[in-house]
């Protein structure tokens, strides 16, 4: 393949080699994009390809988080999650993850550590296949004008308070809508976007206050 005949040559004789994302071949030879954030697809390709001890993708913030940090205060680190806990986040819209760049890591079994490129040696998140419990993460993502705001890792006698709670402070006309998935562990609660960020503060303070890293 070509990562060996090409890439490992270059990485024997420099310590650091910069290759392009994004961008890849169709079955037919054409040069094509490989759809969204496919860099971090990229990056697990090649590490898994070259059998490398983990992929680290910097971001912005360190690791991933109890609720996006640039919207919501005092959050908390999640050290870790599986890969089978990755792809759920990231199915529910975790910014941080897309589904695709999990499988070539899964099958390999290469770790991904999330990282703060302004902080590379702070609090950061690894996904890897040793076994464990992730607490709750409080996530947003649009839904046409609504918001849907998904608790993941969560049991319903854990979120139903701390909803019921948070929907009985907005005003009697708000529509919104509630279900849960106990396979996955995951509670929704669709919301209209002007209320959305009030709502997710408001429901990660509830829930910060069963969580023992706040």
């Amino acid at each position: 393949m070509r990562v060996q005949h090409e890439l490992l040559p270059a990485l024997s004789k420099h310590r650091i080699v910069l290759v392009q994302g994004f961008v890849g071949r169709s079955e037919d030879g054409a040069t094509t994009t490989m759809g969204k954030e496919s860099s971090n697809l990229t990056a697990t390709l090649l590490g898994s390809l070259l059998e490398a001890q983990e992929v680290v993708i910097f971001t912005d913030v360190e690791g991933i988080r109890s609720a996006d940090p640039h919207t919501t205060e005092n959050t908390s680190i999640r050290p870790h999650l599986t890969y089978d806990q990755a792809r759920v986040a990231a199915h529910h819209g975790l910014k941080l993850l897309y589904p695709t760049m999990i499988d070539p890591a899964a099958v390999s079994g290469l770790p991904i550590r999330i990282a703060s490129a302004e902080h590379p040696n702070g609090e950061s998140t690894i996904i890897d296949g040793a076994p464990g419990q992730c607490l709750p993460i409080v996530i947003a993502d649009h839904a046409g004008s609504d918001v849907e705001i998904t608790t993941v890792f969560i049991d319903c006698p854990q979120w139903l308070p701390a909803v019921t709670s948070v929907v009985l402070e907005l005003h009697s006309d708000t529509p919104c809508d509630v279900h849960t998935s106990h396979a996955d562990r995951t509670a929704v609660l669709r919301v209209p976007a002007h209320v959305a960020t009030d709502v997710v503060r408001r429901l990660h303070l509830q829930l910060s206050s069963q969580d023992p890293t706040s």
